[in-house]
């Protein structure tokens, strides 16, 4: 099934294609100077260790497949 396809099926299939139109006109470098992040994203310390506790009692919740550990 094509992009154009699948995106008619939604409500933004306009908006969607619209955009996409717009960016292929820019051509290739056009393209990658508007789709180049503009914002750079800094995680603090206090979310990273509350990212990291939660992720913890997630293991702890569902520690996985065994065989499917990365290191034995």
């Amino acid at each position: 099934m094509e992009v154009a396809q699948q995106t008619r099926a939604r409500p933004e299939a306009s908006e969607i294609e619209s955009c996409l139109r717009y960016v292929h006109s820019l051509g290739t470098e056009g393209a990658r100077k508007a789709l180049k992040a503009h914002h750079e994203i800094v995680i603090s310390e206090n979310v990273a260790r509350m990212f990291r506790e939660e992720r913890l009692a997630e293991l702890k919740r569902d520690p996985g497949d065994p065989s499917d550990q990365i290191f034995n």
